[in-house]
């Protein structure tokens, strides 16, 4: 798992920028490394839903909300089908897919 944020540069989250931007260099080098073999990719979430007994308030909440086209948050299904269609596929390897309703699109 990577972040969709690893491109940004998310301001105050440097050391777990540049620890998802290490996997991510690490998803395209051991996919050249273990081809033909092996298939290595990452999944990049964007906002997925609350933690239970999270404090987001509303105001922070719609805010993440209005930069979603989809207009909702992930959730643990919208990973688990990524992660599914890229352990069926033979012929992707080296990619990071963003599961984030569009949000990176902004």
């Amino acid at each position: 798992m990577t972040d969709m944020n690893v491109g940004r540069g998310l301001a105050k989250f440097s050391i777990y920028t540049a620890a998802k931007g290490g996997l991510l260099a690490a998803t395209k080098v051991l996919a050249r490394e273990l081809a033909p073999d092996v298939r290595v990719n990452a999944v990049a979430p964007g906002a997925i839903l609350e933690p239970p007994g999270s404090s987001w308030s509303e105001e922070v909440k719609n805010k993440i909300l209005s930069a979603i086209p989809l207009g909702r948050l992930g959730t643990e299904k919208d990973i688990a089908g990524t992660v599914k269609f890229l352990v069926d596929s033979e012929y992707i390897t080296g990619q990071a897919i963003n599961v984030d309703g569009g949000r990176s699109l902004l």
